[in-house]
């Protein structure tokens, strides 16, 4: 190869040389650039989550599970009341069973209850019987301890809980179709998934003015409880289930394990409700109660018809 051959055939590689380096460098830029918008989009989805993670986290702290609190602590101290003053050494089925068929008249009432097919709801806090002793004698001992129980109720947990639940639009119902399979006493309400809180600010309400307009101030003890609105005990569980359904959705967002909810709230089997009936017996003969050092109350067996 003669000198201007061997020259020529330098230059050449030169000139593809300098063509496959800006390839590459072009390539490195395409790749760079892919990359620059790739980490912009994770660090976009990341921040998302943390968004929707920290918009969990308070909604459960500070609006749901305050809320479900305060409802399940007032059906318990509703509970306990029955248990263990006024129907005390008068029940002959399992404490919860015999509370839920003494106030009702229904022997199933509680089961009905816990499969969400009727008893959500309840129109009175003692039995018919009971509330005619009460208006007949309003001075006696249940009577007066009857007023106290709900102005405490009321006080304690009823009225926190309207506070709560006032603005329900932010709560995390289920879907129209969820609720109807969960609640079908409630399938056919005309507001739907926000019956449950529309009833319990009404019920609160209305309760709220018996006791403090016509108990305390006019001193009529004729109205014992709500005529328009009826107690939705089933607030109870609905709230339950937000908060398992909020605890499920943190766990996705964290990839963390799960946190256990202590109530569960959908229909329980006959031998899971035996179960509660009898866990709830046994707490009434071993914890503490303001009501477990009473006189048994009631209406005395002798003044019963």
């Amino acid at each position: 190869m003669s000198a201007a051959d061997a020259q020529a055939a330098a230059e050449a590689y030169k000139g593809t040389a300098s063509i496959i380096q800006g390839v590459l460098i072009a390539i490195s830029a395409v790749v760079a650039v892919c990359g620059y918008f790739a980490q912009a989009r994770l660090n976009r989805r990341e921040r998302n989550r943390q968004h929707n993670l920290e918009e969990t986290r308070q909604l459960l702290k500070n609006i749901v599970g305050p809320a479900q609190a305060l409802a399940y602590s007032g059906w318990c101290a509703w509970l306990n009341f029955n248990a263990n003053f006024v129907y005390k050494g008068q029940l002959e089925r399992t404490d919860l069973l015999g509370i839920y068929e003494r106030v009702t008249g229904n022997p199933e009432a509680f089961n009905m209850h816990m499969a969400h097919t009727d008893y959500m709801d309840m129109d009175r806090f003692v039995s018919s019987e009971t509330e005619a002793h009460i208006r007949a004698n309003p001075t006696s001992p249940i009577s007066v301890e009857y007023r106290r129980f709900v102005a405490r109720l009321l006080k304690d947990f009823l009225r926190p809980l309207a506070e709560k639940v006032r603005d329900f639009n932010i709560y995390p119902v289920p879907t129209v179709a969820e609720f109807k399979r969960r609640y079908p006493c409630f399938a056919n309400s005309f507001s739907l998934r926000k019956t449950i809180f529309i009833r319990t600010l009404s019920f609160v309400s209305e309760l709220d003015h018996i006791v403090t307009v016509q108990w305390e101030q006019e001193g009529d003890f004729t109205n014992l409880f709500p005529i328009s609105e009826t107690w939705c005990t089933a607030i109870t569980g609905y709230l339950a289930a937000m908060v398992t359904d909020l605890k499920a959705k943190i766990e996705a967002l964290t990839d963390s394990t799960a946190d256990q909810d202590n109530l569960n709230t959908s229909p329980l089997s006959r031998k899971e409700q035996k179960r509660m009936a009898r866990a709830f017996s046994k707490a009434n003969e071993t914890e503490s109660s303001k009501y477990r050092t009473s006189a048994p109350g009631g209406i005395p067996h002798e003044q019963k018809k």
